[in-house]
Order: structure tokens, then sequence, then C-alpha cells
């Protein structure tokens, strides 16, 4: 009896190294890899503007090349939002982009950190989300899986939980800076970033209807059910959905049993071609046969990467 009971509890040890050890794997995923990423990016960035012989073009409402590529910066800059403002501004400078009176924002509950910014005059607005981040990174990751799915009156249908609550522990901040003076909005967010802002962007639009809203979304997980996406295709958003073809975060959730959808429109990064080029095939129809190494997630949900891919990506197909 007393050795039926020790290899009990033999076993019931075995299966707690065993969760520890996943836990420890999952935390280097999450945490240790993409931090190695951005060693080097300072540098390689200032090194890919100082290349440019043009002036910057002015920011475009449809996918283009240089306008994703200078929000990505403005993405990469609110995650140093809260805690660096140095790099922050040194990121949102890589931009190009004239922001004046910039904001940043912090929301204790679900750790979403951000920044709201004038792009030259007061009545164009840019934000940005951060997508999960390494603070408080166990309650955070807890609040990204609450996928259950409630009701979101701005587009009608539902959408998760989890990226709801993440949006309305920040729409003050948003709404506060946003009247019927305000022309553009511009949001541009990474991961659980892209979710809020999708939120964010109907929200605005179903208040304000006459105000232009763009979009730029980098790895952004589905948000809500199909009668949500419907509802968001009617506001007359500009909606551009970046997606690298080898990233699994943005095939999350499932909609196979959970019913989730994602909005449009698709702009998917894919494998480079055998001349080296890579190609942005616009509106894309089943980015989910693209085969990906879920072992290599880090890396290619990592918006450094997404950078990269845009900053060499020849061929877009709009």
């Amino acid at each position: 009896m007393e050795s039926q009971i020790v290899k009990n509890n033999n076993k019931i040890l075995i299966v707690l190294y065993v969760l520890i050890a996943l836990l420890i794997i999952s935390i280097i995923l999450l945490v240790v890899l993409p931090l190695t990423l951005v060693r080097d990016v300072n540098s390689s960035r200032q090194s890919l503007i100082m290349n440019k012989n043009i002036l910057p073009k002015p920011l475009t409402k449809k996918y283009t090349t240089d306008t994703a590529l200078r929000l990505a910066d403005v993405a990469y800059a609110a995650y140093f939002a809260f805690f660096d403002s140095e790099t922050m501004f040194k990121w949102l400078n890589f931009s190009e982009l004239n922001l004046t009176d910039v904001l940043q924002f912090y929301d204790n509950n679900t750790e979403i950190t951000g920044l709201i910014a004038n792009i030259e005059i007061p009545d164009k607005i840019l934000i940005a989300f951060t997508g999960t981040q390494a603070i408080n990174l166990p309650e955070t990751i807890l609040d990204d899986l609450d996928i259950g799915l409630i009701p979101f009156p701005p587009t009608g249908g539902q959408v998760s939980k989890g990226f709801y609550d993440s949006w309305i522990g920040v729409q003050n901040y948003i709404l506060h800076r946003i009247n019927n003076s305000t022309k553009e909005v511009w949001l541009s967010s990474h991961s659980l970033g892209g979710a809020v802002a999708t939120l964010a962007g109907a929200a605005i639009k179903n208040i304000y209807p006459n105000i232009k809203v763009i979009i730029y979304s980098f790895a952004s997980p589905r948000v809500g059910d199909e009668q949500f996406s419907y509802g968001f295709s009617r506001l007359g958003i500009y909606s551009n959905r970046i997606q690298n073809s080898k990233d699994i975060i943005p095939r999350l959730p499932f909609n196979d049993f959970l019913g989730y959808v994602h909005v449009e429109t698709l702009i998917l990064l894919c494998e480079p071609l055998n001349n080296g080029t890579i190609t942005c095939t616009y509106n894309a129809k089943s980015p989910d046969n693209y085969i990906y190494n879920p072992f290599d997630w880090p890396r290619e949900h990592s918006l450094i990467t997404y950078m990269n891919i845009i900053s060499t990506c020849k061929v877009c197909y709009n």
C-alpha cells in the first residue's frame, strides 16, 4: 500500500516537473527570443533610412510599402511608451512623421500601453497600442486568452472579451482627444494592439461617422465573429491587416469551432520568390494554407521581422 502511494506521488512530481519545464520554455519563447531580435535593429533601421534618396511620401489610406514601414515604426515606438521615452521618440523620429503633442497612456488592469499624437496639425490624429508586454506577462497572457465572445454594439456581432476589456481600459485616453473637428484618425498597432486598434477604429467611426479612420495592423489575431466582421466592413474604415504568412498568431483564435472571423483587408506577406523578392498579395484568399513552424513563431511574429519583410517587399498586388 505504501509503495503504491510512493509511486503515485512520484507520478505527480513528474507531472509537476514537466509542467514547470513547459512554463520555463514558454517564457523563453515569449520573452528571451523576441528580445534577441532587436539587438542591432536601431542601427539597421537607421541605415535603411539613411539610404533613402527621396523625401518621405505622404501617408496613404490604401496599403503601400512606404506607409506600412513608417507606421510600423510608430507601432514599435509604442512598446517603449511606458518605460523608455527616449527610445520611443527615437522610433517616432524613424517614422519621419511630424508628430506633435505626443501623449503616452497606460492601463493598470490590462497592461495596455500606447501613444496618441497629432500628425502635424490637431485635426489629424495618430494612435498606437502595444501588443503583449513582458511586464506582468502571466496576467497579460491570461487577458489575451480570454476569448469568450461578448456583444460589441458599434458593429453588431460579438468580439473577444479580452480584447474588448483592453479597449475599454484605454478608450477614455483616446476619445478625449477626438472631437467633431477631427478629420482623420490613423491607428497603427502590433499583435494584441492590432486587435485593440480594430475595436478602437470601429468605436471611433461609430461615434464620428464623418471622420476618416485608417488602420494599419500588424500580426493581429482574429477579433470577433462573422457578424462583427460584416458590421466592421460596413463602417467605411480603411483597414489594412498585414500578416506574415509564417506567423501563427493571426490564425488565432481558431475559427473552426470558436466562430472567429478576420476583418478585411488582408495584406499577406509571403515567402521570398526564386529571385529574392517578396510578394505582398493583396486580399489573399487562403492565408491559413501556408505552412508554419510552431517553434519559430516568436521570430515570425516579431514586429522587427515584419519590418524587414516589408522593407524588402518588391511586388504588391493591389
